[in-house]
């Protein structure tokens, strides 16, 4: 999005469990990655996720393992590693 402009990420798209509160998953002033899911011009809103984001760059990683398994061998390590190191984060 532009600087200046704001979105609103609504809790059930926090994460892919059940969030209590949005504290749970972000802080207020953190800089996000989110996926806009849904535009109304007419209502002034733009509908925003970080779970699909977050899905979305699982994907990348995944396939960057993927294209590598025609020409090397991989361990379990080797593919889900980034994706479990950044969960712990």
């Amino acid at each position: 999005m532009e600087p200046g402009i704001e979105g609103l990420v609504h809790i059930s798209q926090l994460a892919d469990r059940r969030v209590g509160k949005p504290e749970e998953v972000v802080n207020a002033g953190d800089d996000i990655s989110v996926k806009v899911i849904s535009v109304r011009p007419r209502d002034h809103r733009i509908g925003l996720s970080l779970k699909e984001a977050q899905s979305d760059e699982e994907k990348r990683v995944y396939k960057k393992y993927a294209d590598k398994s025609d020409s090397q061998s991989l361990t379990f390590g080797d593919v889900f590693g980034d994706i479990l190191k950044n969960s712990q984060e």
